[in-house]
């Protein structure tokens, strides 16, 4: 009965090494370049000299030029403009691109690779209205210069250098009549007419003969409010598209010719199941390997989806969308282990028998999954193109090794939630489980047009469990520490209005839980204005906060970034061990926060007991500067002072600091330190500069103790380990965590703990979006990639081949002994 036990042992132990080999190569790491909503007319299809498809060129509301492929929606290169550099118009042109930006500066890109060619600055510069300023092609000469027409100057520039031929300038006053709540825009000779979101629209059609004459030909009118008109050229004739969303959502685009407004094609698009308003369309005519002719459209919604359709179907979509994004959350898929003792502690079956039999069938159940992971693995290295979502779609949520797998909740200012999963590159395909009983939940609270909603989502399938209606004055919301309120099996959320009156926002099917919340008195929570900070005592049974405290900094300042300790930090060690073995205790006050003011942009964290900032300085050496301060409860070492970690708020012992500043070649934009499940990792800094990278800054480079050197010796108080202190923090390649990725627009970073204390899950969001995993410890709970794998399963099944020799041979002797004596 040994034998099959081993064997038993031995093909987990196959499998076990085969999804440490996948979890070592395939490294899960994802970056969504975005690029934002396109800029009215700024939208163009263009076929570059010497490229076989037309590519999409487009100027967007994120200060963005970018080019799209027509046929996948890929993103082909993009150019970042600096905030004060607004683009005001583009142009394609053969080979080129060209761009005007902040009312001065004319540049021309590569079409095709987005490198810069020239750059030129006018001398004079002008209105940044967009409906006075267009960029043409000289079609009269062989050279297709550039002319730039202005609300009061007209540019003649070169187009292969930039340089200005001509200008003429004089004081013209240019005026436009629209219609009422509308748009009327010149898009080369025709004209385009862009929507009201309010009223009907409707466009009218005109000739325009040599003699100056001027003909109305036909008018169309829309059925809808939504409404886009845009007019085209093809094989020397005009036709107009008109779009519009219908009453049941769907996108209608309609053609009309040059001679009537009788409709000589209709196309219906359904959109998803959230609806949005129509913002721009754009469309061109594509001739076939056959001679026929398609029209393809590019259709801007205003939850910021772009669909690239071809008549009634849907080619791709972009989710801009979240490069608007305000908020990100992890969402933690719950572990089997766990799900199943709940669910074992909730039933406290009594037969034995029916018990064995349902774990024997989970056992199973779990081998027939592993050996399809294992399958799939495989195939993956076979073919690196490979990709199988099904075996995706059929993994239940509690599939989730070492607690990796999280799902990422972003929400956004267009107002969208969405959510995204690692493991299948942003997809997200979940199988709900028949062992999960408790269902993880989103709260939202945000507005819809004039009123104020709550929401409570599904957090696995985006559904909407319940909604109402609340307080259209509720500025300030939080979650109640589940800790306060454990006879509550639910998270209680609290809404302050701007009269400071307390509003707890909960399940419609439940009842109110203020009997729990009345006996609540050590509930306070802060709030800031431009240049305020204040506190508030929360009074449960009277359902109001009281202000406790107000500190008011200098007018001249505001106070520009903030930072609380993460709730979900751990603590390792509770004091710091010296060189000479004896110790400094940590400050490790739970109500401390971060406050950083000033009239410039300036980074803070507030960690453990460590306070990290940058910002700017012209003296002694100009230059960025980041400055650490660890906080101790004393300079005497070995001494603790009483209650300096308590809870209270009153005669607080103040903290010791010791402080170190560095020089650092970037400007730090957003960072956070590392989250483990238990704190004994090096909590590293990631950080987004100024050269769109992410890097991770160890720890021990930023070390206030690290010992400055005298005489080339250090003092033996020093901390063993440390590196000697330099003044210059450099950038090495190998704390760059971005890879070769380069990562717009970052505005937060969250680190999430896993079930293996080495690692951490890292989200950058703000414009791009980017995933990955760091170790700043190296991976020591795991196998090292050089561990000779191979070496260990040929042991393994050497000794089990020699228990098989070395037992018969003994069993052989000893049935010769036994003959021998006889």
């Amino acid at each position: 009965m040994r034998v099959p036990g081993l064997l038993y042992l031995f093909i987990f132990s196959f499998l076990s090494s085969i999804g440490a080999i996948s979890y070592e190569n395939d490294k899960i790491t994802f970056h969504i370049p975005l690029i934002g909503v396109p800029l009215k007319e700024s939208i163009f299809f263009h076929k570059p000299i010497s490229y076989q498809d037309s590519l999409i060129y487009l100027a967007t509301e994120k200060n963005i030029l970018a080019a799209i492929n027509s046929k996948d929606g890929s993103l082909v290169w993009r150019q970042e403009y600096a905030e004060n550099d607004l683009i005001n118009a583009i142009k394609p042109l053969d080979s080129k691109i060209i761009t005007l930006s902040n009312s001065s500066t004319v540049r021309a890109w590569n079409a095709l690779t987005g490198f810069l060619i020239w750059e030129e600055t006018l001398q004079n510069s002008f209105s940044d209205n967009r409906n006075v300023i267009k960029i043409f092609e000289n079609n009269i000469t062989s050279d297709k210069d550039i002319i730039l027409l202005t609300s009061n100057m007209i540019y003649f520039l070169d187009s292969n250098t930039g340089s200005q031929i001509w200008c003429y300038g004089k004081n013209i006053s240019v005026k436009l009549y629209p219609s009422e709540n509308s748009n009327v825009i010149s898009s080369s000779i025709l004209f385009h007419f862009v929507s009201s979101s309010y009223k009907r629209t409707w466009a009218s059609v005109f000739s325009f003969k040599s003699n100056s004459s001027i003909l109305k030909l036909y008018e169309i009118s829309s059925i809808s409010t939504t409404s886009c008109f845009f007019p085209i050229i093809y094989a020397f004739d005009i036709f107009f598209i008109h779009s519009y969303i219908n009453k049941f959502g769907s996108i209608i685009i309609e053609t009309y010719g040059d001679k009537n407004n009788s409709i000589l094609n209709t196309w219906n698009i359904s959109q998803n199941q959230h609806h949005s308003q129509l913002e721009q369309i754009i469309s061109n005519f594509f001739q076939k390997k056959d001679n026929s002719v398609i029209i393809k459209s590019v259709v801007v919604m205003s939850d910021g989806t772009i669909y690239m359709v071809k008549e009634s179907s849907v080619l791709w979509y972009r989710e801009e969308s979240l490069s608007y994004s305000i908020h990100a959350e992890f969402l933690q898929l719950p572990q089997k282990h766990i799900v199943l003792i709940d669910n074992y502690s909730l039933k406290k079956s009594n037969f034995l028998l029916s018990t064995y039999i349902k774990r024997i069938i989970e056992h199973v159940d779990k081998l027939k999954e592993t050996i399809k992971y294992v399958i799939s693995s495989i195939r993956k290295r076979v073919s690196k193109k490979y990709k199988d979502t099904s075996n995706i779609q059929k993994i239940g949520l509690q599939k989730n090794v070492f607690g990796l797998k999280q799902i990422i909740i972003v929400i956004t200012s267009k107002g969208k939630i969405l959510a995204l999963d690692p493991f299948s590159s942003g997809l997200w395909i979940i199988k709900k489980s028949k062992a999960l009983n408790d269902i993880p939940f989103i709260a939202v609270l945000g507005r819809s047009f004039q009123d104020m909603h709550f929401w409570k989502i599904n957090g696995l399938t985006g559904e909407i469990i319940n909604s109402k209606k609340v307080d259209n004055d509720i500025k300030n919301s939080f979650i109640l520490d589940h800790a306060l309120t454990k006879d509550s099996n639910e998270n209680i959320i609290i809404g302050i209005t701007e009269d400071k009156k307390i509003k707890l926002l909960y399940d419609t099917s439940k009842t109110l839980p203020v009997p729990i919340l009345e006996n609540l008195s050590n509930v306070y929570f802060s709030t800031k204005n431009l240049n305020t900070l204040e506190g508030y005592f929360l009074d449960f049974k009277n359902l109001y906060a009281n202000l406790t405290w107000t500190i008011d900094f200098p007018s001249s300042e505001s106070i520009i970034s903030l930072s609380f300790r993460n709730k979900n930090e751990k603590i390792a060690s509770i004091g710091r061990v010296l060189g000479d073995r004896s110790v400094l205790y940590k400050y490790l006050n739970s109500h401390l926060l971060a406050v950083a003011t000033g009239n410039k942009g300036v980074e803070i964290l507030l960690t453990e007991n460590w306070i990290v900032y940058q910002f700017w300085i012209e003296k002694p050496t100009k230059g960025y500067q980041i400055v650490i301060s660890e906080l101790y409860e004393s300079e005497t070492r070995n001494k603790r002072n009483q209650g300096a970690n308590s809870t209270s708020i009153y005669n607080i012992p103040l903290p010791f600091v010791i402080s170190q500043a560095y020089l650092f070649p970037r400007r730090i934009h957003a960072f956070t330190s590392v989250l483990t499940r238990y704190g004994i990792t090096s909590r590293d800094i990631i950080s987004y500069i100024d050269s769109n990278q992410i890097i991770m800054i160890p720890k021990k480079l930023l070390d206030p103790q690290r010992p400055i050197l005298v005489n080339n010796k250090i003092s033996s108080e020093s901390i063993k380990g440390l590196i000697p202190y330099d003044v210059n923090l450099f950038i090495d390649s190998k704390i760059v965590i971005s890879s070769k990725n380069e990562v717009y627009g970052i505005k937060n970073i969250l680190s999430s703990p896993t079930l293996l204390e080495s690692t951490s899950l890292i989200l950058a969001y703000g414009h791009d979006i980017f995933f990955t995993y760091v170790t700043p410890s190296n991976s020591f709970d795991v196998l090292n990639p050089s561990f000779n794998k191979l070496q260990l399963l040929l042991t393994i099944l050497s000794l089990i081949v020699g228990l098989f020799v070395l037992r018969s041979m003994t069993n052989a002797k000893l049935l010769k002994k036994k003959w021998s004596v006889i």
